[in-house]
């Protein structure tokens, strides 16, 4: 007679009930891991070796870090509104360019060329006509932003949950895939340190990047005159994250934002460190990738858009993540280590 229950049958059900219950979140969860893996040296070595916590007080404490690092953002993204609506009226107390009319007069009375393309009078009003049709899509992005907002925080929720578990409880989560004999606990080792290096690799690039560029342009937009420094350096960090789009905007905003007030040296200044920043990134990127024999950055490219387009913005980090992971898992040496 085959015996149906037992302790493996059970704790498939159990795992395939809860995977069903957490998989809208299931991102947020793999981000959670890779957090955990990425910081597990840090609390292993610093805080558990180093300091002689226990490991549950080192894993308080690294999360209270991390509520104290993410505390700048979070009120930045407060004072969001009130810098937005004070830069408007600096803009139009002080700007060049009135109005969107006086802008397009100002580009054809310094660039010539421009006339041989398109007449100033059609320019107008195609402008025009862009900026009417940007109001439906502005207003539906608004309604579906906060219409997002209950999951976002739930998925927030599951991040935290989760990245409590993963550091709280690895070796727990070591101990049961060897009880359960899924796979020889060297494999199992094996698996674990490519997936640390993968997470490393791919969050210390992430930060220091986002960190070098957000410092670079918040710092010198602030010495050329700018009282937006934490809106700049909110919007230059996450911009950073975003593939093929990056810092861009924030640079060519700052230089239309200094020129049109006048400062035509702060505008030169905001140009060149601009530039400095874009190459910032492939030079920064690509040092720490090299510390952990990571992807090649074109790859890494193309698994972060495809991570963001499947699975939204934390898709940019899950896909690079376990492109590497599949990466190392054909190399001949992959598994053992």
């Amino acid at each position: 007679m085959v015996r149906l229950i037992d302790s493996k049958n059970i704790i498939l059900v159990l795992g395939l009930t809860l995977l069903v219950f957490a998989y809208p979140f299931f991102s947020w969860i793999c981000m959670a891991a890779i957090v955990a893996f990425a910081l597990k040296p840090l609390q292993r070595k610093w805080l558990q070796k180093k300091l002689k916590l226990s490991k549950t007080l080192s894993v308080y404490l690294l999360l209270s870090l991390i509520v104290l690092a993410t505390a700048p953002f979070i009120l930045s993204f407060l004072s969001f509104a009130n810098e937005s609506s004070a830069l408007v009226e600096h803009i139009k107390d002080q700007s060049k360019f009135k109005s969107l009319n006086s802008f397009i007069s100002f580009l054809y009375e310094n660039f010539d060329f421009l006339s041989s393309f398109i007449s100033e009078s059609q320019a107008k009003s195609y402008a025009r006509q862009a900026l009417g049709g940007l109001a439906k899509p502005g207003l539906a992005f608004a309604k579906s932003f906060f219409s997002s907002l209950p999951n976002f925080f739930i998925g927030l929720f599951f991040f935290t949950a989760g990245l409590f578990y993963f550091m709280a409880d690895s070796n727990e989560i070591r101990s049961f895939i060897k009880k359960i004999q899924m796979m020889p606990q060297k494999e199992v080792d094996s698996w674990i340190n490519i997936i640390q290096k993968a997470s490393q690799s791919t969050l210390y690039a992430a930060f220091l990047t986002g960190l070098v560029q957000a410092t670079l342009i918040s710092l010198t937009a602030l010495a050329c005159g700018s009282n937006f420094f934490f809106t700049t350096f909110f919007i230059t960090f996450f911009l950073s994250q975003v593939p093929l789009i990056g810092t861009a905007p924030v640079s060519i905003g700052l230089i239309i934002y200094f020129y049109g007030s006048g400062a035509n040296s702060a505008a030169l200044v905001m140009f060149i460190v601009g530039i400095l920043a874009g190459v910032s990134d492939n030079v920064v990127r690509a040092w720490v990738m090299s510390k952990y024999d990571s992807l090649h950055p074109l790859a890494g490219l193309i698994t972060a858009i495809g991570g963001l387009l499947v699975l939204g913005p934390v898709g940019v980090f899950i896909g690079p993540v376990l492109a590497m992971i599949f990466q190392k898992a054909l190399n001949d040496d992959g598994l053992y280590v």
